[in-house]
């Protein structure tokens, strides 16, 4: 097998962990009380990339800067993110998850957490530990 090929086949293999993963765990109705989908992207987004502007957030996320901000907007108007200007440069505003998105966050990385327990299942503690070195290989490699 090409290496191309073997790469397309590991895509395609990543693409659909993580429907599994959604579907399995996270694919429940819309309540009025809960964010969107898109906004719980853009929640762990925030939590993991911390005081990024909408801007940032929006190229990251590969959505255009008009529809970052309405995702944004919801989420404050929700109280799930407050924007924290920058003192340095009055221009800059950056974004800061709020106490009650982290409750949200944690509850879903808790079924996050149980969804990859049972789709690694097959795989014993020394493959978990082979396959996880491999991922820091790759997340970690100088750019």
């Amino acid at each position: 097998m090409s290496r191309e090929k073997l790469l397309a086949d590991i895509f395609d293999q990543i693409a659909l962990m993580r429907k599994k993963v959604f579907m399995s765990h996270m694919h429940k109705p819309h309540t009025a009380n809960m964010p969107t989908r898109a906004q719980m992207g853009v929640l762990f987004f925030l939590s993991h990339d911390q005081n990024s502007g909408v801007k940032e957030m929006g190229k990251c996320m590969g959505m255009s800067t008009s529809a970052a901000t309405q995702l944004v907007n919801g989420l404050v108007e929700q109280g799930y993110v407050s924007r924290k200007p920058d003192l340095k440069d009055r221009r800059k505003v950056a974004l800061v998850i709020t106490a009650k998105a982290r409750k949200i966050i944690q509850k879903m990385n808790v079924s996050r957490v149980k969804a990859l327990g049972e789709m690694f299942e097959p795989l014993n503690s020394a493959e978990l530990k082979v396959l996880n070195k491999i991922l820091q290989k790759i997340v970690n490699q100088p750019k």
